[in-house]
């Protein structure tokens, strides 16, 4: 069943694993959707701690959750399920092993948006190098791919000397847009980036030095709409 027009989707966890779903579908109040998606196991069902979740809609209403998963011996990693209509579908081993992230280090803090063929688009905070960095994939049917060269790897679309963490991610047409708290001028600014035709490009100085903010308070988890 998919979450008619108007209703509310909602995401939660208990105790250190699942994750929950529930839509206020009806009159007489909270459903699930789907069998066991806010009980038990919930949507994630799997061993790990399951963490940080967010949802966006498709056009036909229907949830598509992403999350942080941490393994009791591993790295945390990003996992994503979609409601089909009658049942939660990973894409391309999302929910499994490395998820859509499937790197050495921390996946963290996810940020979720659909695009106009509502195909997901997920950004988070990495610590494989280390860093803190900001990186971005893209699910285009097929696979999880970067958005640009190295922007799901190495100093991925943030690429700088600070921390960089809690990413917000929207869409500005096509295009692509993260704001992140960012440590590189030695005080929490946030910083932003918007995917131009074949780049990372700041708006202004948007992603250096005071970026956004600069101001002498610690600036810290943005939110970031069009």
């Amino acid at each position: 069943m998919p979450v008619t027009s108007g209703d509310l989707a909602i995401v939660d966890r208990l105790a250190l694993a699942p994750l929950f779903v529930a839509a206020d579908v009806t009159a007489a109040g909270w459903e699930e959707i789907g069998t066991n998606s806010a009980r038990g196991g919930g949507v994630s069902n799997n061993d790990g701690q399951s963490q940080s979740p967010g949802l966006a809609l498709d056009t036909l209403d229907n949830p598509v959750v992403v999350w942080q998963d941490r393994p009791f011996n591993g790295d945390a990693e990003i996992y994503l399920k979609a409601w089909t209509g009658s049942g939660w579908q990973a894409l391309g081993g999302s929910d499994s092993a490395g998820g859509l992230s499937d790197n050495g280090g921390d996946s963290l803090n996810p940020s979720l948006v659909l695009d106009g063929d509502d195909l997901p688009i997920v950004a988070w905070e990495d610590r494989t190098i280390g860093n803190a960095e900001i990186y971005i994939k893209r699910w285009d049917g097929m696979t999880w791919a970067p958005i640009g060269t190295g922007s799901g790897s190495g100093g991925g679309l943030s690429s700088n000397m600070g921390e960089s963490r809690n990413p917000s991610l929207t869409l500005d047409g096509d295009h692509a847009v993260v704001a992140w708290e960012d440590m590189t001028s030695g005080n929490a600014e946030i910083y932003l980036k918007r995917w131009g035709e074949d780049s990372w490009e700041q708006l202004a100085d948007s992603a250096t030095d005071g970026g956004i903010s600069a101001n002498s308070a610690a600036s810290e988890t943005p939110v970031v709409a069009v």
